[in-house]
């Protein structure tokens, strides 16, 4: 997602509405056939020769890896779409409610998921968390244990998470909350899931460490900003409710 981020930065599809009609000599009104039709060949244009000039960006060995379409007239497209292994981007003009051209763009990611590693301890619950740096001159994140999915997520979830904490769960035995979207514009669909079956056969790899704590200490981290992950607090709030309820 990071690397998608950066090359879109590049990419020069948020200037300014007006700025670009006043360029052309145009007028922004819903019938203006020839704003809809400038915007477009420039997006598609303009942005192609970015996205494959600088492929390295989004995370692609060449530029086979990256498949940039078009859609409407193939002289007139009404959107762009980059697509590459990790995300897509799209980027069109549409007429708003208020009868305005106006630019949308949707990123979306790779589905992920999370799994919440519980235990009852002395009458109360606890949650296994994992911490974690993901390059050099980070700080630790806290999260809940999960990630991207490369592969079908009943084979690759228990795959990812032995290979990142050194616990082991069997997938079948989850059961899943209701899943999260991120923001309406930047999508990343996450599905969640709690265990009380798991066991640690393992170490963590570099760069991850594990913290248990009661389920109440990892819920006040997420209201003091210690857990930055909006999918993994969405778990632990979820989780809570049930504890409280006597329904886990």
């Amino acid at each position: 997602t990071f690397s998608l981020v950066a090359i879109l930065v590049n990419i020069d599809v948020h200037a300014r509405t007006d700025d670009l009609v006043a360029a052309r000599g145009l007028t922004a009104c819903p019938d203006n056939a020839s704003f809809l039709q400038f915007e477009n060949n420039r997006i598609t244009r303009r942005n192609k020769e970015k996205v494959m000039s600088e492929s390295k960006f989004l995370g692609a060995d060449s530029s086979s890896d990256i498949d940039v379409r078009s859609s409407g007239d193939p002289t007139h497209p009404t959107s762009i779409t980059v697509v590459t292994q990790y995300a897509r981007f799209t980027s069109n003009i549409q007429m708003s409610v208020t009868g305005q051209a106006e630019r949308w763009s949707t990123l979306e990611t790779l589905p992920a998921f999370e799994v919440a590693m519980l235990i009852k301890n002395g009458g109360q619950l606890h949650v296994q968390l994992m911490q974690k740096i993901r390059k050099q001159g980070e700080n630790w994140r806290t999260k809940l244990p999960g990630g991207y999915l490369h592969g079908p997520i009943e084979e690759y979830a228990q795959k990812k998470i032995l290979a990142d904490t050194g616990l082991q769960f069997d997938f079948q035995r989850c059961k899943e909350l209701p899943p999260v979207i991120g923001h309406a514009e930047i999508i990343t669909p996450i599905r969640l899931f709690y265990t009380f079956q798991w066991e640690v056969v393992g170490k963590p790899r570099q760069g991850v460490r594990l913290l248990q704590l009661p389920l109440q200490s990892a819920i006040e981290m997420s209201a003091c900003g210690e857990i930055e992950n909006d999918s993994s607090f969405a778990v632990l709030m979820r989780l809570w409710y049930l504890h409280t309820t006597d329904q886990l």
